[in-house]
């Protein structure tokens, strides 16, 4: 069943003023990037049409620009004015000069999913929700196309309801060369041929052989700890120390040490399944070429199950140095990193590098605990034997690495999915939850121990009508809102949830791995102060933190822990080479981005809680995209390994005086970075 339906388009215009009547159209054809078109009704009527009849919805949208093409799509209830802020919102991105099937799929608006699997030709595609939602429930719809560097037109038509997903097809049209760069644009350190590429990855290679790696600023030692300042004995470890002013990481010989390193070393960014996107490419490995074996296969899935993938950046190190490889890699990498003054190997690296290169490094657990019924998106039933056991399981993971003193630390998981809502009130979801969880038993026996066992005196304080406790285990959606007393007895039970959650998967890895520091989280943002709950447990507090400088967020956590700060992903872009999209954070040019380092990095390292932050990534991601459709130009680094210089430089300069900017005897830089809107999906 399909049904094409009428919609009306208003631009330019922000999408959340768009409130007029529906009317007809069949195509979209837009020169203004804040087009953008809403249709409304009520108990999911929208556009005259019954969508909960429908499984899903899709169109087709082509962009006419020289990036990626950004758009947003919004969801309201019945009942809610497009001028609040959106129920559930979806964020996607489009190739350029490419006609793009985009699917969404109506179940999503329950809020259970935050990234969405690829599908062919699409690039990213991230869901938020501030609730559950069901969508019988939706009265009003939008889309807009997000803020860009430039105006650009596309194309959109076939706005179709479907009982089923689509046919997906992709034009049949060669958009990166057999390298993995970007076709139809030059830019300064393009590779123009393949023998280029390998003449030049050789010399890199006997360059780098030739004598020992050196450091590119002066006075660090092997470690890349401050040679004049031992703060300790020196353990054998890393470990942390504060001096009376400030917070440092020591390392195993016992100097201050401040970690400064790239993320995902050795091309784990540039995986590209093949499916969706194979009629983009001008090569690819044969499926049974032993020779390319290692750039082709089906180990990496990002998101993606058993997703078969090309890799161009090992395909291009193939090239010049066949199956050895990732031994040149290494030498050719681990001398550059230490010319710019990276200290650190850090997350998502390959696994097989932390041996051959010998740099202080970090490593990501695998698979945070999570059971089969889960309370909301990824969070665990955490009062289950089930959380407990594969707690145990999990920490398995660390008898590998225990004994290696390069180990700074590891990251227990990376920005949790249930996170990302602000304020969210997992206890309230728990209610919701339709499962018959062991966590549902524990929150019955805490408020039935809070309230002496008398239901009325809950009945009372909540204003409800319960009959036991023991009806806690029926769902019942938005309880925070019942009353004060309501709301603030599943805040503190929220904060019990979060605490074990953190708590059982941290004290089983203590007792695999005493000797390396738990460097938490990740988390993306601070989304509510409860998040902070279980900060104890680590030795330092990991966060993600995407902004052009940090200060503000480290100050937020600072006043709730005692605890070392270190960021593990940060990046900024620009468009002025052979990438479509800037990433999180856009720049004007590879020289800008360079001071937008100088001026993260060195007022993060100013900061008293700070001991390091982590760029992500070494190289460009795969100008198709990886597995979940980012393509971002956020590398040191570009597919063929040639380094972007101006960047470079202002990395190296950043590092040359970072622990004098930590140890007060340097102001931070004020000088921000030109910044543009960016394109991230």
């Amino acid at each position: 069943m399909r049904q094409q339906l009428d919609l009306t388009l208003f631009a330019p215009r922000d999408f959340l003023r768009c409130t007029q009547a529906p009317g007809r159209i069949d195509a979209v054809v837009l020169d203004d990037t804040r087009g953008s078109f809403s249709i409304s009704g009520a108990d999911g009527a929208i556009g005259g049409l019954d969508w909960s009849s429908y499984k899903g919805f899709y169109f087709d949208i082509h962009v006419n620009a020289p990036h990626n093409g950004r758009f947003m799509m919004a969801f309201w209830r019945t009942g809610k004015q497009m001028g609040e802020a959106p129920d559930v919102t979806c964020v996607f991105g489009a190739l350029p000069g490419c006609t793009t099937r985009i699917w969404f799929d109506l179940s999503w608006l329950d809020g259970q999913n935050v990234h969405i699997t690829r599908t062919p030709g699409r690039l990213k595609m991230g869901l938020s929700a501030s609730t559950r939602f069901n969508i019988k429930d939706m009265g009003s719809f939008a889309f807009s196309v997000w803020n860009s560097p430039t105006a650009y037109g596309f194309t959109l038509e076939n706005f179709t309801l479907s009982s089923k997903e689509p046919e997906f097809a992709c034009e049949d049209r060669r958009l990166v060369d057999e390298m993995g760069q970007w076709m139809g644009k030059d830019w300064p350190g393009k590779t123009h041929s393949v023998d280029e590429l390998v003449a030049n990855l050789r010399r890199r290679y006997e360059e780098a052989s030739a004598e020992p790696p050196q450091w590119g600023v002066e006075g660090w030692n092997k470690w890349g700890g401050l040679a004049s300042k031992k703060l300790t004995d020196g353990s054998g470890w890393f470990a942390t120390k504060h001096d009376g002013k400030r917070w440092w990481l020591v390392d195993p010989d016992g100097y201050a040490f401040i970690s400064v390193g790239p993320d995902c070393v050795g091309a784990t960014n540039q995986w590209t399944p093949i499916d969706p996107m194979k009629q983009h490419m001008s090569w690819l490995p044969g499926a049974d070429d032993p020779v390319f074996a290692d750039a082709r296969n089906e180990r990496f899935s990002h998101r993606r199950a058993n997703a078969e993938a090309v890799n161009f950046e090992i395909a291009n190190l193939i090239r010049a140095f066949g199956g050895d490889w990732l031994q040149k890699y290494a030498v050719i990498v681990k001398r550059d990193m230490m010319k710019m003054g990276f200290n650190t190997v850090a997350n998502w690296s390959v696994p097989e590098l932390y041996k051959i290169m010998r740099m202080p490094y970090f490593i990501p657990m695998s698979f945070y605990p999570r059971t089969e019924k889960t309370i909301f998106r990824s969070f665990p039933d955490v009062y289950s034997d089930e959380f407990t056991q594969k707690s145990v399981e999990y920490a398995r993971h660390l008898e590998q690495y225990k004994d290696d003193p390069y180990l700074v630390g590891y990251f227990m998981t990376n920005e949790p999915d249930w996170a990302y809502i602000q304020d969210l009130n997992v206890a309230e979801q728990l209610l919701a939850c339709p499962h018959d969880l062991a966590s549902k038993g524990a929150l019955i026996n805490w408020l039935s121990g809070k309230y002496g066992g008398d239901i009325a005196a809950l009945n009372r304080a909540w204003n409800i009508e319960w009959g036991s406790f023991e009806d806690a285990r029926k769902p019942v959606r938005e309880a925070a809102g019942f009353s004060a007393a309501a709301k603030a007895d599943l805040v503190e039970f929220t904060r019990i949830l979060i605490r074990r959650y953190t708590e059982i998967p941290a004290l089983e890895c203590r007792k695999v791995d005493p000797n390396h520091l738990n460097v938490g989280m990740r988390y993306a943002s601070i989304s509510s102060p409860d998040v902070i709950e279980g900060w104890d447990l680590f030795d330092v507090y990991s966060i993600n933190n995407y902004r052009m400088c940090p200060v503000e967020e480290i100050n937020r956590i600072a006043q709730f822990i005692d605890r070392p700060i270190l960021i593990g992903e940060f990046h900024f872009g620009a468009l002025d080479v052979g990438m479509p999209a800037t990433g999180l954070r856009g720049v004007t040019s590879q020289f800008e981005r360079g001071v937008a380092y100088a001026y993260y990095v060195e007022n993060a390292a100013a900061h008293p809680s700070m001991v390091g932050a982590h760029f992500f990534v070494l190289e460009d991601q795969n100008a198709l995209g990886r597995s979940d459709g980012e393509n971002l130009n956020i590398g040191v680094m570009d597919v063929c390994l040639t380094i972007y210089e101006d960047f470079a430089e202002g990395i190296k300069l950043t590092h040359s005086h970072l622990y004098d900017v930590a140890a007060a005897k340097l102001m931070p830089t004020r000088r921000a970075a030109r910044e543009i809107p960016m394109i991230f999906s």
